[in-house]
């Protein structure tokens, strides 16, 4: 863990718990993707991305959608029937590590299986809009779900450095959403990478 990436408590309560085996679970319903940002500018997910990256395919369920100000969406809104679930777990993460939480602007469950050998994600960031680099203040939560072999996320600095965070399951870790990140797949061939992905702007108590 470095500077960059910080390691939450995770309170471990019946509510985590409950989302945990319901996101977890076969009946559990995803979307498929066939990459994680698509082009220079992804139209469904607003990003900007380095075109000579690579890519993989990757599953999502979203539980509360970003606001998009290029469609005149000003503000998120709920995708999915668990996000009340979803975001009292955020909220309870936040509270065991005094953490005043303002807002949630976006959460995702992701799903990543096994892409060949040290399969890496593109490096991007989550809000910025108009593929011109304009982006808002916010942290990014990562919560590791389940098991599996490699899978590092990537945390980049401005002066190009990259900072690894080593997945555990249950482990939680943040950092600031304004740095371009990206994650490797896992190794396993029947490993699935499930993570919740929100995006968040909260206090230091």
């Amino acid at each position: 863990m470095s500077e960059v990436i910080t390691e939450l408590k995770n309170p471990n309560t019946e509510t985590y718990r409950s989302f945990k085996e319901i996101v977890t679970s076969n009946y559990f319903y995803w979307t498929n993707y066939p990459s994680t940002c698509g082009d220079l500018y992804n139209q469904v997910d607003g990003r900007v991305v380095n075109l000579g990256e690579d890519d993989y395919a990757f599953f999502s369920h979203s539980f509360l959608a970003r606001p998009r100000t290029r469609t005149k969406n000003f503000f998120p809104y709920v995708e999915s029937e668990y996000a009340s679930l979803a975001s009292h777990v955020v909220g309870e993460i936040c509270v065991a590590n005094n953490l005043k939480l303002l807002c949630i602007y976006r959460m995702n469950g992701n799903m990543v299986v096994y892409q060949g050998e040290g399969r890496r994600g593109p490096l991007h960031t989550d809000h910025e809009d108009d593929n011109k680099g304009v982006s808002f203040p916010h942290k990014i939560m990562l919560i590791y779900l389940t098991s599996f072999t490699d899978g590092a996320t990537i945390v980049q600095t401005k002066d190009g450095v990259e900072h690894y965070s080593e997945p555990a399951e249950d482990k939680i870790v943040t950092f600031d959403g304004s740095l371009n990140h990206a994650a490797y797949a896992p190794s396993g061939l029947n490993e699935q990478r499930i993570v919740l992905n929100a995006t968040y702007f909260a206090l230091d108590q």
